[in-house]
């Protein structure tokens, strides 16, 4: 198949392009590179510096791609607060455009990668939570909601262009982590501690809880929303049903690091989840299993990030 990955040169892009490389497929990474890397993670495969929110910039691609997965966006909790304008801006556009650009070239198939966000702020949601949750924004004055915003959004716009003909499936990923994937992530953050033995040991929200998603599980998932034809027009949850809390989480790091430090139990930030936990009942009627369990997934993100952290000053 020819299959162009937007975002390809970030986290998960990088991941979902090597993968269907890996399978023998014709892909094209499209990506403006302004937060992504290129290396050797996607290396030999095709790479066009795009701006997607340039609707002239979309003539640099070919026009006869079997599908597309669009993980083209502005993240970072950081970015919510810094340039929310921007976040609102680029998303939307991007996805307004690639949507346009699919319709003019006939390419039916385009998979989009909302986010766990949509529902942040939504009150007395069931855990795990299923994809008919309310999605919901609190408070239009606090910049953090600049990205569940967009991506409330670019549910809109997806659900309403399949009734123009496009084959569409939006998949919300919850607490993706693994290698590669940045550093303003509660794992790769908390490792950069360790490797500086921070003592006393800060841990913020110790009882707000996640359920964390090996990369390759997430990768593995992706690929099987969009080849299956019951997910046509859906909107999944991705995930685990693994809610684990950070306090154990860290101490799992503190363990597979052999890193033992007092420990300062701090309040999370303001405005931050207290629990999620996807319900992923409808990936797992389609054939889902994850694989790697949150210790193997660690220990793999402990290795990578504190190689790099000993040959690399941030």
């Amino acid at each position: 198949m020819k299959i162009l990955v937007t975002g390809g040169t970030g986290f998960i892009g990088s991941y979902m392009a090597r993968h269907l490389f890996s399978q023998g497929h014709d892909v094209t990474i499209c990506d403006n590179n302004s937060r992504g890397v290129i290396d050797d993670s996607i290396k030999g495969i095709k790479t066009i510096i795009c701006d997607l929110t340039k609707p002239q910039e979309l003539d640099k691609l070919d026009t006869d791609y079997d599908c597309v997965y669009h993980f083209a966006a502005i993240n970072g909790t950081d970015n919510f607060y810094k340039i929310p304008h921007l976040v609102l801006k680029v998303n939307t556009l991007a996805n307004i455009n690639i949507l346009d650009w699919c319709l003019k070239h006939n390419i039916k198939k385009i998979l989009s990668t909302s986010s766990s966000e949509v529902y942040a702020a939504t009150p007395d949601k069931k855990i795990p939570t299923d994809e008919s949750v309310n999605l919901t924004i609190d408070n239009v004055y606090n910049s953090r909601y600049s990205y569940a915003g967009s991506k409330i959004l670019g549910e809109l716009l997806f659900l309403s262009y399949q009734n123009l003909g496009l084959d569409i499936r939006i998949v919300r990923p919850h607490n993706v982590y693994g290698p590669r994937m940045g550093f303003n992530h509660v794992v790769p953050q908390v490792i950069e501690r360790i490797c500086n033995k921070e003592t006393p040991f800060k841990i913020y929200g110790p009882n707000q809880t996640r359920a964390f998603c090996y990369i390759d599980d997430a990768v593995n998932a992706f690929e099987l929303i969009m080849n299956n034809s019951q997910c046509k027009g859906k909107v999944i949850h991705l995930g685990t049903n693994e809610e684990t809390n950070i306090l154990s989480l860290v101490k799992q790091l503190f363990q597979i690091s052999d890193f033992n430090p007092k420990i300062e139990l701090v309040n999370p930030p303001k405005g931050s989840v207290e629990r999620r936990c996807p319900d992923v009942t409808f990936l797992e009627s389609i054939g889902y299993t994850p694989k790697i369990s949150l210790q193997q997934g660690l220990i793999k993100s402990y290795n990578w990030y504190s190689n790099y952290f000993k040959n690399n000053t941030l």
